[in-house]
């Protein structure tokens, strides 16, 4: 898939929004492939996280609808092993969120990368998920609730810092009509990821672009411990140092005062992160690194497109069987041997060779004689007559 939008990013601009457009990849793909890109200038930042919420909505209109591809299994960037892709080439144009991921982590040859985790408030109505995943007819993405929604990564991941030309790849998007709304992210300049160091970046976009922010939303009072000088427009997220010295902190919990959180603690109650990121959690491994602890995984079919696909299943035990279940034959409603219940086309459609029907009968026979109206002979049939002719059939 070759990816072309011909602009250059202006010099001044230190993160922009780029959207590019590229035909499918499969055949049976209808539509545009969009790739959203947030560029920056300096190598060391980090993505935290693509987000909205009732302050800054995230709005993805696509009013024709999306591609989803039936294999891919999430919102998040398609798990369909490579080597599917010469059964079902259409994968490479599913719709999915994502932070530099085109597929698995595993494979995607980042080091320490990771698979976003995406959050929501159950409240809405168009969230990531059914966007993404197809629940909503993937006509509207609407995240504007207070409780809000995000894909995003703690910024340790590999796949938190841009790749060699700067960019972020934050999501990609096919669709047959329109695509227009809003983005916003969140970045940690240079790698710092205290609170006051963070930077919010809004985007307005109508199809394919170069955007710049349309503001840096944070905290613009000059009294507030996270302070952001940079900022435009002010977010709501002024916190003011608690009675402990902590920017925005719980307060006196402990009897230390929480000023000071012991290392591998992550509040003041003494709690720690388990291996799959919840605080005071007992997960104790995950080996796989996919937010399902081990001892709770299920082994299955994840594809489901498979005969024995299990949508319960949350790893991949390479069972899949996509032939016991298909029938091969003609599925071309316009051929004479056409059988709905067909899977797959072997190529052995048979269809009517006019002016004949499926049935060896003419399409038309105005007189009734037997003879198709395109075969008829007009002449003379008299036998006693000088001009009769043998051959004349009308």
């Amino acid at each position: 898939m070759t990816f072309c939008l011909g602009l250059t990013i202006p010099a001044f601009a230190q993160y922009s929004l780029i959207v590019e457009s590229a035909d499918p990849v499969g055949a049976s793909t209808s539509g545009m492939v969009y790739r959203f890109y947030v560029h920056t200038d300096d190598a060391s930042d980090k993505l935290s996280a693509v987000y909205g919420n009732d302050s800054s909505p995230l709005v993805i209109n696509t009013p024709a609808g999306i591609f989803n591809s039936p294999v891919g299994t999430d919102a998040t960037a398609a798990e369909a092993p490579a080597n599917m892709l010469s059964f079902f080439p259409n994968v490479a144009d599913d719709s999915y969120a994502t932070v530099n991921l085109e597929g698995e982590a595993s494979s995607s040859g980042i080091l320490g990368a990771a698979a976003p985790q995406v959050t929501e408030d159950v409240a809405l109505s168009n969230g990531i998920t059914a966007y993404f995943s197809g629940g909503n007819e993937g006509t509207l993405l609407e995240v504007n609730t207070p409780g809000g929604g995000s894909w995003s990564l703690t910024g340790d991941e590999g796949n938190a810092s841009p790749d060699s030309d700067g960019r972020w790849l934050i999501a990609q998007i096919t669709t047959a009509g329109e695509i227009f709304g809003s983005i916003n992210v969140e970045i940690f300049p240079m790698g710092d990821q205290s609170a006051a160091n963070v930077v919010r970046n809004s985007f307005d976009f109508n199809g394919e672009g170069l955007y710049a922010a349309i503001a840096n939303p944070g905290c613009t009072d000059e009294t507030a411990c996270n302070y952001n000088p940079e900022a435009i427009e002010d977010d709501g997220s002024c916190e003011q140092l608690d009675e402990c010295g902590v920017c925005g902190g719980a307060g006196a919990v402990l009897e230390c005062g929480c000023s000071d959180i012991p290392t591998g603690d992550c509040d003041c109650n003494g709690n720690q992160l388990d291996v799959i990121g919840v605080c005071g959690g007992d997960c104790a491994s995950d080996n796989n690194n996919n937010g399902v602890c081990d001892d709770e995984e299920i082994a299955g079919c994840m594809i489901d497109l498979a005969c024995n696909y299990n949508p319960e299943a949350t790893i991949s035990d390479s069972s899949c069987d996509f032939t016991t279940c298909l029938s091969f034959g003609c599925n071309d409603p316009g051929a004479c041997n056409y059988d709905s219940t067909v899977s797959f086309n072997d190529g052995s459609c048979v269809y009517a060779q006019p002016p004949f029907d499926c049935d060896g009968n003419c399409e038309a026979d105005a007189d009734g004689d037997g003879v198709c109206d395109e075969l008829e002979v007009p002449g003379c049939q008299d036998e006693t007559a000088c001009n009769y002719n043998a051959e004349a059939t009308d």
